[in-house]
């Protein structure tokens, strides 16, 4: 910011005992003090202000111009006062493109250390001033600490007009003021208009959540409604399907007969996740917590999973010690689809001949961690982001069943167990999975 000239109070203290200018020029700067605390409004403000700088200059029009900048392409008048003989000199407000004139004495008001007098000739006005009267002007630039520079400018018509010393203090200490209330204003604006965008935000993300809440509940009770409608009729298929099987004596439509079985068991499959998934999603699977031992549980999955395991040739490993203190709190039969469902997807996706680890470790007080460890094809960073999106499958298991919601399943289901579940994984190596709970006592 330019430096100012000195107060006229510092410049009066230097003198002995005050003066009428003195006292005048008090009186004056709180006549605009005064006026510029009044009111909140800040347009109000200035305007009720101009029409205090007619009466305490006695001249024809004060006027504040916004951007006192000669780069600006446009530049307007917020605000002005005129006397009854001089009409306004600018459509308040109205967007005025900057000429070389405007630029001009915007850059002499920006050079100047205070206020700019420039008197004018009748055959010298520039165009935009020749309607208006003009014999002489003062014009200061001011400086907010919020956005561009702004001017104050008086316009005297009825004559050129000497301005005083006394004039030019009191004009300069009036934009002083007019700057601090500017400074105040402005950032006070823009902080409210920040406050409200951030309200507004707030307000349509509030919304945007509700609303996504809304068709996530829509969608689950579809599913539910759907699963538990297409169960009937399936199980109708499947029951007159195995009555067919035994009593067809021809073997090719006995093998046809079990294509439709295999087929309408998949697809039960497939409907029996789907309701799983909308009962998690809508927080109305019903889960029995109980001291559950892991150690049996998962003895108890592998001895189901060996069938799957060798029709895959994948050797099945376990690892994981008795240990009397691996005792969780969880619902057994979940549990089970748990681990059921990671063995499952460890013997499917895995290499021919490969092998199932299965260990587990304690990574903090009190916790378990139970990994499943394959030596499949192995996921990408970009794959395993994608694992537990429901219906994902990956492109190189296309060639396996599957519904692509098993691991949604089995995430959710961990995480209602108040568990955790994760995935590491190296391509061309393997990946493990595992999951995590905290242990109890029981």
């Amino acid at each position: 910011m330019l430096l100012r000239m000195q107060s006229f109070t510092q410049v009066m203290k230097k003198t002995s005992p005050p003066s009428f200018q003195y006292q005048q020029y008090l009186e004056n700067l709180l006549r605009v003090t005064n006026v510029l605390s009044s009111n909140s409004d800040l347009d109000l403000t200035l305007s009720k202000l101009m029409e205090e700088l007619l009466g305490i200059f006695h001249t024809d029009r004060a006027w504040l111009l916004f951007p006192c900048d000669p780069d600006a392409k446009y530049w307007s008048v917020p605000v002005e006062a005129t006397t009854v003989d001089f009409p306004g000199a600018f459509a308040t407000g109205k967007k005025i493109r900057t000429d070389k004139f405007a630029g001009a004495v915007f850059k002499q008001a920006l050079a100047e250390n205070g206020p700019h007098i420039q008197d004018f000739a009748p055959d010298a006005l520039p165009a935009s001033l020749e309607n208006f009267n003009v014999k002489t002007q003062m014009i200061i630039a001011l400086y907010p600490r919020e956005g561009k520079p702004w001017m104050l400018g008086m316009h005297q018509c009825t004559h050129k007009r000497d301005w005083t010393a006394e004039d030019k203090q009191l004009f300069n200490d009036i934009a002083l003021k007019i700057t601090d209330t500017l400074t105040q204003r402005l950032l006070l604006k823009r902080l409210e208009d920040e406050l409200n965008l951030r309200i507004k935000t707030e307000q349509a993300l509030v919304r945007a959540k509700e609303d996504a809440e809304n068709a996530s509940r829509a969608k689950s009770e579809f599913l539910s409604v759907m699963s538990h409608e297409l169960r009937t009729p399936m199980n109708a298929i499947l029951g007159f399907g195995q009555l067919l099987e035994v009593e067809i004596d021809d073997m090719e439509q006995k093998s046809h007969v079990r294509e439709i079985l295999h087929a309408g068991n998949h697809l039960l499959g497939l409907i029996n996740e789907i309701l799983n998934l909308s009962q998690i999603e809508s927080g109305k699977l019903e889960l029995s917590m109980e001291p559950c031992h892991l150690h049996s549980i998962i003895e108890e999955c592998i001895a189901l999973s060996n069938s799957l395991a060798d029709s895959h040739a994948i050797q099945i490993t376990n690892h994981i010690p008795y240990h009397d203190k691996h005792v969780i709190q969880a619902d057994p039969l979940r549990l089970k689809q748990v681990f059921l469902n990671l063995l499952s997807n460890a013997i499917k996706y895995n290499s021919k001949q490969g092998k199932v680890e299965l260990n587990c470790t304690e990574p903090g007080l009190n916790q378990l961690r139970i990994t499943i460890k394959d030596t499949g094809p192995g996921l990408s960073d970009a794959e395993m982001q994608r694992l537990f999106t429901p219906f994902e499958r990956l492109k190189q298991y296309f060639i396996t069943e599957g519904t692509g919601i098993g691991l949604v399943i089995t995430k959710g289901l961990v995480e209602m167990m108040q568990g955790e579940i994760g995935v590491e994984s190296i391509v061309g190596e393997g990946s493990t999975f595992w999951v995590q709970f905290e242990l109890s006592s029981g």
